[in-house]
């Protein structure tokens, strides 16, 4: 079978980049952040989030200081300093960001039920050896386990 390719014109294909960035930047607006494409979102992480989209974060997730400290990879002592700056660095804006786009994607998993996203988080999962998806997002590999995990259960895929 030969692939297929959709030619569009100039100005529908802007439209479906446009669309197609918006989307996959939804999860920056759980943070504060009004991203427009992923050089913007790369420009903010690079200069360090501001503190303020942590607790923005914190507060939308339902979680308590350690539990995003914990997620975060960030200890309480270093959270009240980045508190004091009004800044985060730049790795730890990169994990941020991380949470933010896996607790969006736990949200449309659970059809937009924060409340559900929240609690499935926060559960031990048998696929995760039963650790809570929270614990496993405070590292890279961990949390593209969550995300595969994620995957398998849209796709019906009970693990």
């Amino acid at each position: 079978m030969a692939d297929m390719i959709l030619v569009l014109p100039t100005g529908k294909r802007k439209v479906l980049e446009t669309m197609a960035q918006s989307e996959s930047l939804s999860f920056t607006r759980r943070i504060g952040l009004r991203s427009r494409n992923i050089t913007h979102l790369m420009d903010s992480v690079e200069r360090g989030l501001r503190y303020q989209s942590l607790t923005s974060l914190q507060k939308g997730m339902g979680l308590s200081t350690n539990e995003i400290a914990n997620a975060l990879d960030i200890s309480i002592r270093t959270l009240a300093r980045r508190k004091k700056e009004g800044r985060l660095r730049q790795e730890e804006s990169e994990r941020l960001i991380r949470v933010s786009r896996i607790f969006d994607k736990t949200v449309n998993l659970f059809e937009g039920d924060e409340q559900e996203a929240k609690r499935w988080l926060k559960k031990p999962a048998p696929a995760l050896g039963e650790k809570s998806p929270l614990e496993f997002i405070a590292t890279e590999i961990g949390a593209r386990e969550v995300e595969n995990l994620i995957g398998r259960l849209e796709e019906g895929v009970f693990s």
